[in-house]
């Protein structure tokens, strides 16, 4: 079941047995409604994208998923007139918290996540062990939180791939609140910050960018962070077996140069000087 652009219910109750894949896209909440809740503990697929100008989707049972796609992006309140009152920014966030770390702890079961920019803004959310195999980050180059990552990262102690996949599409305006918690979890220093953490399954992680901005004269900061992330992966994977950067973009009609293959390339250069715990790993840059 596929929904698009749809409204007004609060609650959703799915018990068939041979509904398996929940698609939800731009659901758009009334004004002064309750959470949306979904209980439908045989499905196995849901996927929950678009714009959501107000997250109050609450997961009450979804016990059988195996593959849940979380790619949505959030606006803060702020930017919707109709609810802003005063300082509510920061109780909205507050609420917004309490959503993530309820809705990731009914997924923990999940095989296979696939995860937004939108987690990483999250900083300090506490994340209970998952048992995903298989993770997929989708982030904004200039806009993911160090901190929401490696937060998320080391909840998943079970993974064998991580892709990640990184965009540089323009940013919609952030709250003083989302800027303050970005700006720290940009400078915090990964290798020394985080707790240890090893991934003793993680035999392969993927960063792919398709970016169609210009790339020649900015996103460094963008770079500097994928680059830390890299160096954190690669020394914490024990079993590590290949770890990808791909361009998927070969000219740029902007600067009419390679812009993209020219940063991976640097990119793969400088991770092949980077200490890694797999003797076996080997550093694969295509495009």
């Amino acid at each position: 079941m596929e929904l698009y652009w749809y409204y007004g219910f609060r609650g959703m109750e799915i018990n068939s047995l041979q509904l398996k894949t929940l698609k939800l896209k731009n659901y758009q909440f009334p004004e002064n409604e309750n959470d949306l809740e979904i209980l439908a503990p045989y499905l196995h697929h849901l996927e929950i994208s678009g714009e959501l100008h107000d997250l109050k989707c609450r997961l009450v049972d979804v016990s059988s998923i195996v593959n849940a796609k979380l790619i949505f992006s959030i606006a803060c309140i702020k930017d919707i007139p109709s609810f802003y009152v005063g300082d509510s920014c920061r109780d909205y966030h507050q609420v917004v918290y309490s959503l993530v770390q309820n809705n990731l702890q009914k997924l923990c079961n999940a095989t296979e996540l696939t995860m937004g920019t939108w987690f990483t803004e999250f900083k300090g959310v506490p994340v209970s062990e998952l048992n995903c195999k298989y993770l997929t980050l989708v982030l904004h180059m200039k806009k993911f939180n160090m901190y929401g990552v490696a937060g998320l990262l080391r909840a998943s102690p079970h993974v064998e791939t991580i892709n990640i996949e990184l965009e540089t599409t323009l940013m919609i305006s952030r709250c003083n609140s989302e800027l303050l918690d970005l700006a720290n979890g940009d400078n915090m220093d990964l290798l020394s910050g985080v707790p240890s953490v090893e991934f003793h399954n993680l035999k392969k992680v993927k960063i792919v960018i398709s970016s169609e901005a210009c790339l020649k004269d900015h996103v460094k900061r963008g770079f500097e962070k994928v680059s830390k992330l890299s160096e954190f992966l690669l020394l914490n994977a024990p079993v590590l077996e290949n770890f990808f950067i791909i361009s998927k973009r070969r000219r740029c009609e902007t600067c009419s140069m390679n812009c993209l293959s020219q940063y991976l390339s640097r990119l793969a250069d400088k991770l092949l000087g980077y200490p890694r715990s797999s003797t076996n790993a080997a550093i694969n840059f295509q495009e």
